[in-house]
C-alpha cells in the first residue's frame, strides 16, 4: 500500500450486531492515513445487543441516563447511548476495573445489582 488515506470495511456478521467499531491505527469509522513503509493495525469488533440488554434489564431508563452522564463525567468521554458505552467496554475504551468503580459509586447501596450487571457483561466477554 502506498501513501495516502485508507478505510477498512467489514461485512456485518449475521445476527443482531451493531455496526462495526474500529480501534487502533484508524478512527472509529475505520479510516486512517498511511505513509510508505509504515505498518499499521486497525482492529474491528462487533458488539451485539446483549450488552445493551444487560443494562436495560437491570436499570431503569432514568438510571441509564444518569449512568451514561456519570460515566462521561468520570472518563472524560462523551457517551450518549448504551451502544456507545457497550462499544467502549468491548474495545477497552473504558477499563472494566474503572467501570466497576463507577458502578459501585453509582449504586452504593446495591452491590448485588452491580454484581448482576458485571456478571451479565462478563458472560459476553465485556467484563
Amino acid at each position: 500500500m502506498g501513501t495516502g488515506g485508507f478505510t477498512v470495511t467489514e461485512t456485518k456478521p449475521t445476527g443482531t450486531f451493531t455496526a462495526p467499531f474500529f480501534t487502533g491505527d484508524c478512527n472509529a469509522n475505520g479510516a486512517g492515513t498511511i505513509v510508505g513503509g509504515q505498518h499499521l493495525t486497525c482492529t474491528v469488533k462487533n458488539v451485539g445487543p446483549p450488552c445493551v440488554g444487560c443494562f436495560q434489564k437491570l436499570l431503569t431508563s432514568i438510571q441509564i441516563r444518569n449512568l451514561l452522564a456519570t460515566t462521561s463525567l468520570i472518563t472524560g468521554l462523551q457517551i450518549n447511548t448504551l451502544e456507545e458505552l457497550c462499544n467502549l467496554l468491548a474495545t477497552g475504551g473504558i477499563d472494566i476495573a474503572i467501570f466497576r468503580g463507577i458502578l459501585n459509586g453509582f449504586l452504593p447501596n446495591d452491590p448485588g445489582r452491580v454484581t448482576l450487571i458485571l456478571d451479565c457483561l462478563g458472560q459476553r466477554g465485556d467484563a
